[in-house]
C-alpha cells in the first residue's frame, strides 16, 4: 500500500478506472456525481490510504471561489433560541463579534441561521447549508444548559461555545471559569475580604458546567470554618431567596453574575462598597463602574472559528473522536464595588457608595 503522502488523485483515478475530475468530486461528496459512484471511489481512496494536503485543499478553494472580501465562503453561526433574536444576550453577541473579526481575518464571513424556524428540521437545516455551500458550523449557547442539536454532523466541521451543547460532544471554546473564580478570590482576599459569598441563578450554574462553584468550594475548603458561607443557589425568581441568606451569613463581598446584587443589598440598607463588596463573573462595558471578571468573550468566538477553520483545512469532518476544549482566560477588571479592607483611614460614605441601574432582570453571563 503507499503512503498517504504517495496517494495522488490520478493514483485514485487511474485504480478507480475514472478520471481526475469525478475523483476530485468524490472526495467533496458533491452530489453531481450519483452516490454510488463517489461511494465506490471513496472506498478506493480509502484502501490506498489517501489524505488531502491542507494547503492544497486551501488554495483549491480559493481557486473556486468568485473572488470578494470572503474568498474562501462562509461559515455558519447556528442559534436554537425559541426566537430569532433570543440568543442576543452581552455574552452572546461577543462571541459572535469575536467569531465574525477572526472569520474575516482567515478569509470567510460569517452568516447566522436560526434552527428553529418554522417548520425546519435538523433535516432541512443540513440541506439548507449544504446548498449554500457552508461546511464550517460554530454552534452559538443554547437556551437550556443541557441541550442537543441534530443535523447531519458527518458533513461538517464544528465547534461549540460554552458548554450548553452536550450532544454530540463536538470540540469547544469556552471561558476558563474556574481560573476566574480563583482570579477573583485571590484579588478579593488581597484587599482584605475574609467572609466572601457566592450567589448564582441555579441556571446559569448549570450553564457554566458547575465550574464557579467548583472554584469556590475548592477554596472554601481552605478556610476555618467560621469564615465558610454556603453557596446560594437561586432557585425562585426575583432573589426571593437572597435577603434571608444575606441576613444569616453577612458577608463582607459578594461574588455573583448579576448586576442586581447591587440593588437587593441597597434594598437592605447595605451601601457598595462600604458595607459590603461585589465582584461581577461576566464584567462587560454596560456594567459601568462594577469590579469583576472579563470573560474575554471575544476571544472565545475566535477560538471557536479557528477550530472550525482547521478541521477545515484538514479535511476533517463530523463528531470527533476526541473533543477539545481550549480554555479562554479572562481578566480582573477594577472597578468601584470593591474596596481596600486593609486600608486605616476611611473615605466618607457618600464618596465611595455605588448605585447601579441594572437592565431587566436577567443575567448577562449565557455561555
Amino acid at each position: 500500500m503507499k503512503g498517504s503522502w504517495r496517494t495522488s488523485l490520478r493514483d485514485i483515478a487511474q485504480a478507480s478506472g475514472v478520471g481526475r475530475t469525478a475523483v476530485s468530486l468524490a472526495l467533496r461528496d458533491d452530489r453531481r456525481l450519483p452516490l454510488p459512484t463517489r461511494q465506490r471511489i471513496q472506498e478506493v481512496a480509502r484502501r490506498m490510504g489517501y489524505a488531502p494536503n491542507p494547503l492544497v485543499s486551501r488554495v483549491m478553494a480559493m481557486h473556486r471561489s468568485t473572488g470578494g472580501p470572503h474568498p474562501l465562503g462562509t461559515l455558519g453561526f447556528l442559534t436554537a433560541y425559541p426566537t430569532r433574536e433570543g440568543w442576543r444576550n452581552s455574552t452572546s453577541l461577543r462571541y459572535h463579534d469575536g467569531a465574525v473579526a477572526r472569520a474575516a481575518q482567515l478569509g470567510y464571513r460569517l452568516e447566522v441561521f436560526w434552527t428553529r424556524e418554522p417548520g425546519m428540521t435538523g433535516r432541512r437545516m443540513t440541506t439548507v447549508l449544504r446548498t449554500r455551500g457552508i461546511e464550517g458550523l460554530i454552534l452559538a449557547a443554547l437556551p437550556r444548559a443541557v441541550g442537543h442539536l441534530s443535523l447531519e454532523w458527518p458533513r461538517f466541521a464544528v465547534a461549540s461555545l460554552g458548554y450548553t451543547t452536550r450532544r454530540p460532544a463536538l470540540h469547544r471554546a469556552v471561558h476558563h471559569h474556574f481560573e476566574a473564580m480563583a482570579v477573583t478570590l485571590r484579588l478579593l482576599l488581597r484587599r482584605g475580604y475574609r467572609r466572601i459569598g457566592l450567589a448564582l441563578d441555579l441556571g446559569l450554574d448549570e450553564r457554566v458546567h458547575h465550574l464557579w462553584r467548583a472554584g469556590f468550594l475548592v477554596h472554601q475548603d481552605r478556610l476555618r470554618q467560621s469564615d465558610r458561607i454556603p453557596v446560594l443557589l437561586m432557585r425562585k425568581p426575583h432573589g426571593q431567596e437572597f435577603p434571608g441568606w444575606f441576613e444569616r451569613h453577612h458577608p463582607e463581598a459578594i461574588i455573583g453574575s448579576d448586576p442586581i446584587i447591587v440593588e437587593w443589598l441597597h434594598d437592605l440598607g447595605q451601601i457598595v462598597p462600604d458595607d459590603v463588596g461585589f465582584a461581577h463573573l461576566d464584567w462587560s462595558k454596560h456594567l459601568g463602574g462594577i469590579a469583576g471578571i472579563d470573560q474575554n468573550s471575544e476571544v472565545v468566538g475566535a477560538t471557536a472559528v479557528d477550530l472550525v477553520v482547521n478541521q477545515l483545512h484538514r479535511g476533517e469532518r463530523g463528531i470527533p473522536t476526541h473533543p477539545k476544549v481550549v480554555l479562554i482566560e479572562g481578566r480582573w477588571t477594577e472597578g468601584s464595588t470593591v474596596r481596600d479592607m486593609k486600608r486605616t483611614a476611611t473615605v466618607p460614605r457618600s464618596l465611595t457608595a455605588v448605585r447601579i441601574t441594572p437592565s431587566p432582570r436577567r443575567p448577562s453571563g449565557r455561555g
